[in-house]
């Protein structure tokens, strides 16, 4: 009786060993316990099969769980009332987007220009208060959100955008707003535009602050190079022709008739005084 209990004993737990030995992390422990140098699962090589999914070097199958949503923190972590009026939660205890900048910053705060939604505080019309399945709770993803309220057909009909292709209109274009009219992003003219234009160490002072549109119109302009005004009627929109006129450079007879960008680069140079040649003051 007792030799069939212990070997019925040794029998399970064979089964039991065997069993426990199936998972590699518990392989990895019970042989690294009476051997020395077994390598950790953990430490081997992971395969990517797909966006979700990795494969470690014994062949074990690991499923990366990714959030379906993205969550408001304070929606996650139940403060209803950081921005529900408790005596009525269906209410808002500030109206948007008053209550959206007890948080955020105010757009107002650093763009001259504002688009259109954000200006007349519709947060929630491209946002959604709670949670999203899109990154920054957008409605919508890329140029969906835009084209839910521009036209298509009136945005490719710009000659500007008739080369657009895929391209996301944020990358030219700010969503909150921006220092011009068109909101572009700061650096929206390179990604079309050579940047050498301001390699050089002296950067005129209006490309310097990227303020491109000062000099050239964004889209369409009947001038050279899409500029605003033509010859030295642009320059004179900043520079005050009798204080340029007083420097020794600019006393000479053919001084008051040449144009400026004959002498001075309208991007930049190795001049501090942007001449195309040797520095003069």
């Amino acid at each position: 009786m007792f030799k069939k209990l212990y070997t019925y004993s040794l029998v399970f737990l064979f089964f039991m060993t065997l069993l426990y030995a199936c998972s590699s992390s518990s392989s990895y422990r019970m042989r690294s316990f009476f051997f020395d140098g077994v390598p950790n699962p953990a430490d081997q090589l992971q395969v990517v099969l797909d966006s979700t999914t990795i494969l470690d070097s014994l062949g074990n199958a690991t499923v990366i769980v990714k959030p379906d949503m993205y969550v408001h923190p304070p929606y996650e972590n139940r403060g209803c009332n950081n921005c529900h009026d408790i005596q009525n939660i269906s209410k808002p205890k500030l109206p948007v987007p008053q209550l959206c900048f007890e948080c955020h910053e105010k757009p107002a705060d650093k763009f001259s220009f504002l688009h259109g939604p954000v200006d007349a505080g519709q947060c929630t019309q491209c946002h959604h208060p709670h949670r999203s399945k899109n990154d920054f709770l957008l409605r919508l993803v890329d140029n969906d959100l835009c084209l839910n309220c521009h036209m298509e057909a009136k945005v490719l009909d710009n000659p500007i955008h008739e080369a657009i292709g895929d391209t996301n209109c944020t990358q030219c274009h700010n969503p909150h707003g921006g220092n011009d009219r068109f909101v572009l992003q700061k650096d929206a003219c390179f990604n079309c535009h050579d940047t050498a234009i301001v390699d050089n160490e002296f950067v005129h002072g209006p490309v310097a602050a990227n303020q491109c549109n000062l000099c050239h119109d964004n889209h369409e302009s009947q001038a050279d190079k899409l500029l605003k005004f033509q010859g030295d009627a642009l320059c004179l929109q900043c520079h005050v022709r009798a204080d340029v006129l007083t420097t020794a450079a600019h006393k000479t007879e053919a001084a008051k008739t040449t144009d400026c960008t004959q002498c001075h680069n309208p991007h930049s140079s190795e001049s501090k005084y942007l001449t195309l040649t040797s520095e003069t003051p």
